[in-house]
């Protein structure tokens, strides 16, 4: 348990501290001076260096239990399934058949349990730089997963993707970026350049899907604006989609680029159609209308974005 008045220290913008009321622990997410977001903390479940980043694991009275790499939080026990069903199955909707799907990162293994979702899935692969964080997962994040991991479809690598796609020949039907953000010091900051995404569109079938998480459309544009940036130098045909995370603080957006490009995103009644036909049952977030509000992009922003 964390002691109380004891502090932390973490990177600038974000803090784990412990003010009033007396005998209580926080964390404190401050992504501007202006702005101050406060959850307590029950007690510091993890706290480690694995050889690729800094992992945090802590219990918190209002999200559950939250995993932080590298001092920035990736999910958090309660709303990560509103990420993690966004960041999946929309683009396999947006894919005619998918049958194989290829995982970039993923660790806490909530990807992989979202596309192995989907009965028409025959393999899936995830290939995660980082076998100690998966391992890790697998052992304190257990309701992430849900034996995603021991599914016999399930084929896991851990070792560098950009090298592993560079050596490979396998084609995917749909192809999913889930990374850390590309900070210095992060290790996935080569594998949202222009260069690994033309690996990764050779790397899919004809009607293929590539899809990234591209962090806050608003507040943290400059990483955004970039991957919309990199994706058109490859892509013609992409849809950008929003929703908002509690945990995260902010809508957070994703990147659906499509091979075939005269693809067009399917209206409201064609989803709930599709995910009735192919038998996904147990979604919390994603149906029809969802889908719609996603899409369903501000005036302002489809400006600013429409020539990057």
């Amino acid at each position: 348990m964390l002691m109380r008045k004891e502090i932390i220290p973490l990177k600038p913008g974000v803090k784990f501290l412990s003010p009033e009321p007396p005998g209580t622990n926080w964390y404190k997410i401050e992504d501007d001076p202006g702005l101050q977001i406060f959850s307590t903390i029950k007690e510091r479940v993890y706290s480690g260096r694995t050889a690729f980043q800094k992992v945090e694991i802590v219990d918190s009275d209002l999200f559950g239990r939250i995993l932080f790499l590298d001092e920035d939080i990736q999910s958090s026990e309660k709303d990560e399934f509103i990420y993690h069903e966004t960041l999946v199955h929309p683009g396999l909707i947006l894919s005619p058949s998918p049958e194989k799907v290829l995982i970039i990162g993923g660790g806490e293994g909530a990807t992989l349990r979202e596309v192995l979702r989907d009965p028409g899935v025959k393999e899936a692969v995830m290939v995660d730089i980082d076998g100690e964080l998966v391992e890790l997962c697998k052992k304190m994040l257990p309701q992430w997963s849900r034996g995603a991991f021991d599914d016999p479809r399930a084929r896991l690598f851990y070792t560098d993707a950009f090298k592993w796609i560079k050596d490979s020949d396998e084609k995917f039907d749909v192809i999913i970026s889930d990374l850390t953000d590309p900070d210095s010091d992060s290790p996935s900051g080569a594998l949202f350049n222009d260069d690994f995404i033309r690996m990764l569109k050779d790397a899919l079938t004809p009607d293929g899907v590539l899809v990234l998480q591209a962090s806050a459309p608003s507040f943290k544009a400059r990483f955004h604006d970039n991957n919309i940036r990199n994706i058109r130098k490859v892509f013609k045909n992409i849809f950008i989609g929003f929703i908002y995370i509690p945990s995260f603080l902010y809508d957070w957006s994703f990147i659906f680029a499509c091979k075939n490009e005269s693809k067009e995103l399917p209206g409201k009644d064609e989803v709930d159609r599709m995910l009735e036909r192919r038998g996904i049952k147990g979604l919390r977030l994603y149906d029809g209308e969802t889908h719609q509000r996603m899409f369903s992009l501000p005036k302002y922003y489809r400006e600013r974005v429409k020539d990057i």
